[in-house]
């Protein structure tokens, strides 16, 4: 039997497991991956690869890195020679024109972290997160025009735990992710699609750096939720004025609640069994677990503690 001829469009880390998946079953042939330009990184402003384009070099895939596909000749003539059977994206990033939808011979599918129609966009994980869902999943989806708005093909459910960070939340989606997909790619031809209710839509917009201020005006619940859904990027963070007006810039990884209230102003901080407390809105308390100062490496909040003395009238700013 003839494998199915694949092209792969996808850009960060969740699309380089599903990709793996497929190189390694050896079913279908990997014909090309497109994958986003290399974006300049870190303090150097060196370029990096994306994490796909870094696995399908390791795995001499051939990969091209289109800035933009719309009106790109020479990307769409490539394809079009091709002749791919289905082009599956996940988390690619770049718009995709009716042009370059029509070309494979079943299907244009992308591998969305929703249930669709709810929470369509850039960030579904992080918003599933932070609504303080109890459950999301995966969606097989047949691209059309439309921003996530195409016929849904398979779906799975996944609990939302309490407990659930981005990253983890993202790994187990990631391992329904897969099953679910070779299940389509094994049974196209006897899927039925169906019609999303646009009614009932959704958006995740993209998260920004500036998103992941916290704003102690806010019940620790959901301050609780933002620290989870920006773990591990950008991550939750504030500024912490201490009693000599200087201030620190501190993310916070990890929290968790307390029954305790500090009768301080909101944003003051107390010491209270070798635990980092955090006032909040209506009389409610975080404590904060693990932390980083600027320039400085993760720490647990015990050893912040160690290195802080005289934090008394320590306050985060609002």
């Amino acid at each position: 039997m003839q494998k199915l001829k694949l092209v792969f469009a996808g850009t960060p880390n969740i699309a380089v497991d599903i990709l793996d998946a497929l190189v390694h079953s050896n079913k279908y042939e990997i014909q090309l991956v497109l994958t986003k330009p290399d974006a300049v990184s870190g303090r150097g402003k060196k370029l990096q690869l994306s994490d796909v384009a870094m696995y399908a070099k390791n795995q001499n895939i051939l990969t091209i890195k289109p800035k933009s596909l719309k009106n790109n000749l020479e990307t769409i003539e490539y394809l079009n020679s091709l002749k791919p059977d289905i082009i599956i994206v996940v988390a690619y990033g770049l718009i995709i024109p009716k042009v370059i939808l029509d070309i494979p011979t079943i299907a244009c599918i992308n591998v969305h972290v929703s249930l669709l129609p709810k929470l369509r966009g850039a960030a579904p994980i992080e918003h599933a997160i932070l609504s303080g869902d109890k459950k999301t999943g995966i969606t097989i989806m047949r691209m059309d025009e439309g921003l996530d708005t195409g016929d849904i093909l398979l779906q799975q459910e996944s609990e939302i735990l309490a407990t659930d960070t981005t990253d983890t939340l993202k790994s187990r989606l990631t391992k329904i992710a897969i099953p679910l997909l070779f299940n389509y790619l094994q049974n196209f031809n006897h899927i039925t699609p169906c019609k999303q209710d646009h009614a009932k839509a959704t958006y995740a917009a993209k998260i920004e750096k500036h998103h992941a201020k916290i704003n102690w005006n806010l019940n620790a619940d959901i301050i609780m939720r933002q620290i989870l859904a920006y773990n591990p990027s950008p991550v939750a963070y504030s500024y912490l004025k201490l009693t000599d007006n200087s201030e620190l810039l501190i993310k916070i990884w990890k929290a968790g609640h307390s029954d305790i209230v500090t009768n301080l102003p909101i944003g003051g901080i107390m010491v209270h069994n070798k635990q980092l407390l955090v006032s909040c809105a209506f009389n409610t308390t975080l404590v904060i677990e693990e932390l980083q100062v600027a320039g400085k490496n993760r720490c647990l909040a015990i050893n912040f503690l160690n290195g802080y003395k005289n934090l008394s009238d320590a306050q985060f700013m609002l």
